[in-house]
């Protein structure tokens, strides 16, 4: 809703929290970043250190100052992005909400520039150079036949089935089972696939 919107400073305060001033038209707003925990607008950032660290000032250099077309989330997942123009340079800066988290700086085709940490999964690496991808598949990116075939084939019971392999996490998928009306500790394979999906 308060879009468009221009980046301004941007600030880290700690390993994990970042503040990132946004000037609009309606004036000017805070965004407070901890990977891995939460993201809001606040009224005030905490004081930040007097030598910004590295990350802050490498996001600086390639986003101060860019216009902000579209901030998004990575379907079902807990990231989301900010994408940023800037001159002839388009970025995406990926912002992680889940397990430890994670900040990280992508070009427009998603090639990280660099992450506020490096990682390397079995699945993905998150490191400068590489592409930026999401494990798996979440639901709502499959049809409803695909969601069925794989609670059939599931040998866990649903809780379990949804918050890893549709990457829901525990407290959504009690969510989810609770609103379908479905016993989370049933088999995956004798759940209403109809009402969970």
């Amino acid at each position: 809703a308060l879009l468009p919107l221009w980046i301004g400073k941007i600030y880290q305060f700690d390993g994990k929290t970042l503040g990132i001033r946004l000037n609009g038209e309606g004036g000017r707003h805070q965004l407070l970043v901890e990977a891995g925990r939460r993201a809001h607008l606040t009224p005030a950032f905490p004081a930040p250190p007097k030598i910004p660290p590295g990350f802050a000032m490498l996001l600086r250099k390639h986003l101060y100052g860019g216009r902000i077309p579209e901030i998004g989330q990575v379907g079902m997942e807990r990231v989301f992005y900010i994408a940023v123009q800037k001159r002839d340079a388009c970025y995406r800066l990926y912002l992680e909400l889940f397990d430890e988290g994670n900040a990280i700086l992508c070009t427009e085709d998603d090639t990280i520039i660099k992450p506020l940490w490096h990682h390397r999964f079995r699945e993905r690496d998150v490191v400068p150079g590489s592409t930026y991808a999401l494990e798996g598949i979440d639901c709502t990116q499959r049809s409803p036949t695909e969601f069925e075939g794989l609670l059939r084939q599931s040998g866990r019971d649903l809780v379990r089935t949804l918050a890893v392999d549709c990457m829901l996490g525990g407290p959504y998928a009690e969510e989810v089972c609770r609103r379908a009306g479905a016993e989370k500790t049933a088999p995956a394979a004798e759940a209403d696939a109809g009402a969970v999906f």
